[in-house]
């Protein structure tokens, strides 16, 4: 996605990273989920319980929110900072719920591939993100 980004002299076009707006699309997923789900912390396996013991839904529902909007500001404000913040929260969160299938006694589960793999991916983004900005 292209957006404009003015200049004392000229208009020219950044580049927007599908991969953060993918990344903020799963964060606010996650956001409606447990939005919506208000007892799903309720019926959760005995390894979830430390998840539901640190903090309730809401909380969670609103850490997702604010990684993911920090992600947006940063892209659409062009700061790295708010961009790395977001990103490094992002995986840690989607870390997070690899972890959890790990530790439930499934680790060949599809959730734990696709967590690894957006843990990764967020990583990856972070890394480069931070080459941008380095100049």
């Amino acid at each position: 996605m292209w957006r404009k980004v003015s200049d004392t002299s000229r208009v020219y076009l950044k580049k927007t990273s599908k991969t953060d707006l993918f990344l903020t699309m799963v964060g606010l997923w996650w956001v409606v989920i447990l939005l919506v789900n208000e007892d799903m912390f309720n019926d959760l396996p005995t390894i979830y319980v430390g998840v539901a013991e640190i903090a309730g839904q809401k909380v969670w529902a609103g850490i997702f929110f604010f990684s993911s909007m920090f992600n947006v500001i940063g892209m659409y404000k062009d700061f790295g900072k708010l961009r790395r913040w977001g990103l490094s929260t992002l995986s840690l969160l989607f870390g997070m719920i690899c972890a959890g299938y790990i530790w439930s006694n499934a680790p060949f589960h599809t959730g734990t591939g696709v967590y690894f793999s957006l843990t990764v991916l967020a990583m990856w983004r972070l890394r480069e993100v931070k080459l941008i900005y380095a100049r």
